[in-house]
């Protein structure tokens, strides 16, 4: 009888502590908002409570960090990229992920002027032969406010431009 009472005296407590376990871990965590590009060199958003590690999506490849803020130095071929943002608790929770903010990386080649205190497009250069010109809104952490009127002249391949 005494074993009988130990036995239901353990299944009790593990019962009670699995019941705790799963009540903490159904805690939810917000997704993380308002991001950001900030002068085309990183993205930022607002710190989630209880966050210890965001994730990073960018078009399908993860990175993680313990900033609300990511560099965006690696993403040097000309795109459109698209970032996504995850928050992630110290027991393991993760939030759904948040909207989607796009990244414009422009095409080298172009050449960019400094016209009174304006950074603007001034030729395509060595861009010439493509097809898809992407101009970005910002350069060397500078934005972009002007494109010259004849840019384009002479490029006989282009058949879009993004900006």
């Amino acid at each position: 009888m005494k074993k009988l009472n130990i036995i239901v005296l353990l299944s009790t407590i593990i019962m009670f502590c699995l019941l705790f376990v799963a009540a903490c871990s159904s805690e939810t965590i917000a997704a993380p908002r308002n991001l950001e590009i900030i002068e085309g060199t990183s993205v930022s958003w607002d710190k989630v409570d209880g966050a210890v590690r965001y994730t990073v999506n960018i078009d399908g490849k993860e990175y993680y960090t313990a900033d609300t803020s990511y560099p965006l130095s690696q993403l040097t071929v000309p795109a459109v990229y698209q970032i996504k943002i995850k928050a992630s608790s110290a027991i393991g929770n993760v939030s759904l992920f948040s909207d989607t903010v796009k990244h414009y990386v422009g095409t080298p080649g172009l050449i960019y002027l400094d016209r009174y205190a304006s950074i603007g497009v001034s030729e395509l250069g060595t861009a010439d032969t493509s097809e898809t010109v992407i101009i970005a809104a910002f350069w060397q952490g500078r934005q972009v406010e002007w494109i010259w009127s004849e840019a384009f002249y002479n490029c006989i391949s282009l058949k879009s431009i993004i900006i």
